[in-house]
């Protein structure tokens, strides 16, 4: 499985790096604002793409306007219910809130990877 972490923050996409490879995900590619994110989008061939919504350059929404097709999992610290559902209709496959726990991002990876293998898309 092939990962895409885009957080500006470098403490959350090395806590997301860690995870992923807890989970046995080891190829991880890493954006620190959301136009390195669209940029290594283009390319395709991510399973997963971990997505925060508040980045320098390019927002979350950007990047979701960008690339339609890939599996996005939204983990952002907005909880404000108008920007999680402009996400979902952007083509998010799921949110996690931050701070998140280990048990709740495998949880939703699983969900994000059944979804996506079972082809249901948004």
């Amino acid at each position: 499985m092939r990962a895409l972490i885009a957080d500006d923050s470098k403490t959350i996409r090395l806590i997301l790096h860690n995870l992923l490879w807890e989970l046995g995900i080891d190829d991880v590619k890493e954006a620190a604002n959301g136009m390195e994110a669209i940029e290594a989008l283009k390319g395709g061939g991510f399973d997963l793409v971990l997505l925060d919504l508040h980045m320098p350059q390019a927002d979350g929404f950007d990047v979701l306007r960008a690339t339609p097709e890939a599996p996005v999992l939204v983990i952002s610290s907005d909880s404000d219910l108008r920007q999680i559902e402009k996400a979902m209709s952007l083509g998010a496959r799921g949110y996690i809130k931050k701070p998140f726990r280990k048990d709740e991002l495998q949880v939703a990876i699983e969900e994000l990877q059944v979804r996506v293998e079972g082809g249901l898309h948004r």
